[in-house]
């Protein structure tokens, strides 16, 4: 097989991250305060057995996990935005729904949702509800000159993904 050609970086892709913290229809894009995102891998079960006779095991899937999504962003100390939702969701024990396109929102692009909903409208809390794990705090250290930021675990219960 011959080398791709056909890839992204982080300008030819425009990666975005949308999240919704109502369940309704309109997602805010954080793409311009985050640093970067980490997908949970929401592994799927899988059972095995062996019988008494033959060498490999029978197998069959189970059901998918929870996984941990991980998002980091530019502390603005803004009284709105990313960091404000999912504080107020952490300490509210309330959803977040979330919309990511790795390689931008173009036509033909993929899009992942949390929850079975491949379209990406929110859904309720049993399809797509994403759970803040930890409040997020900015990090702050003297000796070096880094911009502020911060980290946020967010409990979720896997995304599906679907051509735009």
């Amino acid at each position: 097989m011959a080398q791709t050609t056909s890839f992204f970086g982080l300008i030819s892709g425009s990666p975005k991250l949308e999240y919704n913290i109502t369940g309704g229809s309109a997602f805010t894009d954080a793409s311009g305060e985050l640093v970067s995102v980490t997908m949970p891998d929401n592994v799927r079960e899988v059972g095995a057995v062996h019988t008494l006779d033959g060498d490999l095991p029978l197998i069959a899937p189970g059901k998918i996990q929870e996984g941990q999504m991980r998002v980091r962003g530019i502390y603005t100390g803004a009284s709105t935005g990313f960091f404000q939702d999912a504080l107020a969701a952490y300490q509210n024990g309330t959803a977040m729904y979330f919309r990511w396109y790795p390689a931008g929102s173009a036509a033909g692009r993929y899009r992942y949702s949390s929850g079975n909903n491949a379209v990406g409208s929110a859904g309720s809390a049993t399809n797509g509800a994403c759970y803040v794990q930890q409040r997020p705090v900015p990090a702050v250290d003297a000796e070096t000159a880094a911009v502020f930021t911060y980290e946020v675990p967010i409990m979720a219960p896997g995304f599906t993904g679907a051509s735009l």
